[in-house]
């Protein structure tokens, strides 16, 4: 059916359970009802004309990690891909490109999300270019596929852009950090539901927070928040699947635990947060917000969540309509 349901509009949660994982690659409404999974060349088809470059390129890319036969050829394939990207990639719009194609066929066929979110976060890690290629003179602009995912695959996120597009005071600088945090945020795990490819992701994320966290001119506060991530980092690398078995039994976690120890640490999150607002207080509430809803792993479904069967942790992809529910729901519960 067409795409003008609104606020009718949910994503099937067993086509995204994925998100639990890269919660920013989120399929387009209209995608979310698809039925069995595609061949890979019935995908490509599938993409509009003005992206057919685009869209042979992903095609491309992952059909050749997808024959990939072990972990060690995929590295190979990996990094094959980001000389090909260097020869195809001159600007911004063709980075942005690709990634719509990427996202489109994992849309299409169900058995290339991991595929396609793997490749896209070693993409954002990995293809950095030129301050000339660009010309823009925030740090962030070398990380061109790292942008594409925030404009492009942020269903979470959307609202934030929105503001920091309007927010007239705000130098591309610290809108830049505002989005990389947003970003950066929504690939850290859940208390809990974490899982090995998150952790993956986020310690991808944290290179890059690092890279950034070491510029002379980086705000102060987003070291406040940086320090606290590489404390989420180490504690992933305890024992992130028996910390995922033992968070889902619910509250009382012991504060020595990993998961209680995420716990903790996303308090100290927020007081970074609250004290880093970025030229703008109503924003810093938004991520704070985003914070919250995040850390506290749901609660509950949110109103606007109807789906057949089991909502489990797995499915933490939310629309702005969905959004607004659950924080409804938490301001008259009094959590928020």
């Amino acid at each position: 059916g067409g795409g003008g349901g609104g606020s009718s509009v949910v994503p099937d949660v067993a086509a995204h359970e994925w998100n639990v994982n890269v919660a920013d690659f989120v399929p387009a409404p209209s995608a979310a009802g698809v039925g069995g999974p595609s061949t890979t060349a019935s995908a490509s088809a599938a993409a509009p004309s003005g992206d057919d470059a685009a869209a042979q390129l992903a095609a491309g890319l992952i059909s050749s990690l997808r024959s990939a036969g072990d972990r060690q050829q995929m590295e190979v394939k990996m990094g094959a891909s980001l000389t090909q990207l260097r020869r195809w990639a001159k600007t911004r719009s063709d980075c942005e490109q690709l990634v719509r194609s990427v996202v489109r066929l994992a849309s299409s066929d169900r058995g290339l999300c991991d595929l396609a979110a793997e490749l896209l976060a070693y993409l954002a890690l990995n293809f950095t270019v030129t301050e000339k290629l660009f010309d823009r003179s925030s740090p962030l602009s070398n990380l061109p596929f790292y942008l594409a995912l925030m404009r492009h695959c942020s269903v979470e996120n959307d609202a934030l852009c929105r503001h920091l597009v309007a927010q007239k005071t705000a130098t591309e600088e610290k809108a830049g950090y505002a989005l990389f945090f947003c970003l950066l945020y929504a690939c850290l795990p859940s208390p809990t539901a974490p899982t090995d490819r998150q952790q993956a992701i986020a310690r991808s994320s944290l290179q890059i927070l690092n890279l950034l966290a070491g510029l002379s001119d980086c705000p102060a506060g987003f070291r406040a928040i940086q320090s606290a991530l590489l404390s989420v980092g180490e504690i992933l690398d305890i024992d992130c699947a028996n910390s995922a078995a033992g968070a889902v039994n619910g509250g009382g976690e012991d504060s020595a635990s990993p998961a209680g120890q995420l716990e903790n640490l996303y308090d100290q999150l927020r007081q970074a947060v609250a004290h880093c607002r970025i030229g703008d207080v109503a924003l810093a509430t938004d991520i704070i917000r985003l914070l919250e809803l995040r850390a506290s792993g749901w609660g509950r479904p949110p109103a606007g969540f109807a789906a057949a069967g089991s909502v489990s942790n797995a499915s933490q992809s939310m629309t702005d309509d969905m959004y607004a529910d659950y924080e409804q729901f938490l301001r008259e519960s009094g959590q928020l």
